[in-house]
């Protein structure tokens, strides 16, 4: 990580990064740090440049003038994937890491190569949970110079949910659309 990339870090950010080669960015997930990937990163940071960071307020991240929010741990997840420097990561996220990597996916492909979501969600049931969601993630999707409102979003401001989130580098036959919060699954 070069002297830059350190100073744009969050001061209260755990941030490892070893290996060479493509990029790969590990997210844990709630009440779990980055050692969970430990026996991951050591296989993979032979091929490839891995990075391993802990969520705020979790591990060795510590309690820092930031609100422990969806929009910080983006904001992470962006400073986690800058670490691993030029050219484009793959994104693996367990639970709520894998739900702000595909956030992170939908809303600014920029520097993606792939995504692996493991157990993520969330599925919220109350409507007004949902539409709060929904709106944070419409922000913030405005804050990036991206229009929620592009077809390839899935989202709707009249629709209670993201009815789906299917960026072209998410299609394949084999791999369905992914959908955020949906509460049937979008069609591919």
């Amino acid at each position: 990580m070069s002297a830059g990339e350190e100073q744009r870090r969050p001061p209260a950010m755990h941030l490892e990064v070893t290996g060479s080669g493509p990029a790969v960015v590990l997210t844990h997930g709630f009440a779990d740090d980055s050692t969970t990937f430990d026996a991951l990163a050591a296989s993979l940071a032979p091929r490839h440049r891995v990075c391993r960071w802990d969520l705020l307020r979790h591990g060795r991240s510590r309690a820092g003038p930031e609100p422990a929010s969806r929009r910080t741990a983006l904001r992470w997840l962006d400073a986690a994937v800058r670490s691993v420097g030029q050219g484009p990561a793959v994104l693996v996220g367990h639970s709520p890491g894998g739900h702000l990597s595909l956030c992170r996916a939908v809303l600014d492909p920029t520097g993606v190569a792939g995504l692996v979501v493991l157990a993520a969600g969330p599925r919220y049931r109350k409507a007004a949970k949902r539409a709060e969601r929904n709106a944070f993630i419409a922000d913030y999707a405005r804050t990036r110079g991206v229009d929620p409102l592009a077809a390839a979003s899935g989202y709707s401001p009249t629709a209670s949910s993201w009815t789906g989130c299917r960026p072209s580098s998410c299609r394949s036959s084999s791999w369905p659309a992914a959908t955020i919060g949906a509460t049937t699954p979008a069609a591919g």
